[in-house]
Formats: structure tokens, C-alpha cells, sequence
């Protein structure tokens, strides 16, 4: 049940993600910090749940497409135009993981 409830999280957390402000040059940079702080939550969330279920090679998979997402924001726009497709596609990926282990097609 906790891997359930951790990747439904980290599903919200990347969402989250994705509504955050536009990728723009700031003096303070507060969205891109958020930005990597939902990415980092999401990584936790999404090993919690590979600590729950270490045989699970689809959640070992996930973890390894998060973890480095953080590091991928930058304070440009266009620096890295493929994250947001990557944060899209490792959400679609936890909500299919957390969705197979309820035993839901």
C-alpha cells in the first residue's frame, strides 16, 4: 500500500512540477528552485516506493528516469527542451505503476 501512496505522490509531485511558472531568468530564480525541489520530492517518493517493492524492476526504472530531472533545470529557457517531456512521461509512467499494483488496467 505505501508504494501505491508513494508513487501516486510523486505522480502529483510531477504535475506539480509542470505548473510551475514558465522557464524564465530571474534575479531570485524562485520558480526554477521550486521546480527542482518538486523534482527532488519526486525522487523521494518514487525510491520509497522502490524501498517498499525492491524487485519491482519498472519502479527501479522510474527512479533511475527521476533522479537526475533536478539537475536538469536550468535558469534559461531553452537550455534543456526535452525535460518537460521527460517530467511528463515519468508522471504518465507513476500513475501506470501505482494503477497496476491496485490491479487497475
Amino acid at each position: 500500500m505505501r508504494a501505491i501512496e508513494q508513487l501516486e505522490l510523486a505522480a502529483r509531485l510531477l504535475e506539480e512540477e509542470s505548473n510551475v511558472g514558465l522557464w524564465v531568468s530571474s534575479d531570485d530564480c524562485s520558480d526554477n528552485r521550486r521546480r527542482r525541489q518538486l523534482l527532488r520530492e519526486a525522487d523521494w517518493a518514487v525510491s520509497d516506493a522502490h524501498r517498499c517493492l525492491p524487485d519491482d524492476a519498472a519502479i527501479a526504472a522510474l527512479v533511475a528516469k527521476i533522479e537526475p530531472l533536478a539537475d536538469l533545470v536550468t535558469d534559461w529557457m531553452g537550455a534543456n527542451p526535452w525535460l518537460d517531456l521527460q517530467v511528463m512521461n515519468a508522471r504518465e509512467e507513476a500513475e501506470t505503476l501505482a494503477k497496476r499494483l491496485r490491479g487497475e488496467k
